[in-house]
């Protein structure tokens, strides 16, 4: 809930993203109300993670969208990414995946995990995508969703690590970034 990042510089909203300050069970949490705003982590080399990484965050949706949407990510269009977290929603009615994934450094090629959830809006759920060198996995609420063997290295670039930007009302808290992939008993402290 507060605009900080350990070790770098400060996060910063843009257009219309908010910090609240409480209202969750880890305090404040960052609230999204329309498309294009978003929080910003700038771009430092801490966070060029080809190899093994974990991010896990909290988010919320709080009402029925009908478009894609991207949770977190570093990284750009078309197919250029450090790492990226996003549902696709395919009408007003369809709560639609959570996707993970990263564009492969060897082939340029996309590599996901993903899964069929069909989570219901205005409920709080734990993300956590890790990777290293020997696969990827992807659990949601403390459980494994999905793994998957991707041993290729991921892109990097001097991307800013972007949180919303077209997850329409959306709440997300307690974003954390590590250079390692956790393991599930790690990352059941944290959810």
């Amino acid at each position: 809930g507060a605009n900080e990042v350990a070790g770098s510089p400060a996060a910063a909203v843009q257009a219309n993203a908010v910090f609240r300050s409480s209202g969750w069970k880890l305090g404040g949490y960052a609230y999204i109300p329309a498309q294009g705003d978003a929080v910003k982590i700038p771009y430092a080399s801490m966070f060029d993670l080809p190899d093994s990484f974990t991010i896990e965050f909290w988010f919320r949706q709080r009402s029925n969208q009908s478009f894609f949407q991207d949770l977190v990510y570093k990284g750009s269009p078309n197919n250029n990414y450090n790492f990226r977290i996003f549902r696709l929603l395919w009408n007003e009615y369809n709560y639609g995946p959570i996707i993970t994934g990263y564009t492969s450094l060897r082939t340029r090629y996309w590599t996901q995990t993903s899964n069929p959830n069909q989570l219901i809006h205005n409920e709080w759920h734990h993300v956590a995508y890790t990777k290293d060198t020997i696969k990827s996995v992807y659990y949601l609420d403390g459980i494994l969703i999905h793994s998957s063997d991707q041993t290729d290295p991921a892109v990097t670039g001097t991307n800013d690590i972007m949180i919303g930007g077209s997850a329409v009302d959306t709440d997300i808290d307690n974003l954390r970034i590590y250079n390692r992939a956790l393991n599930l008993s790690e990352l059941l402290q944290n959810s």
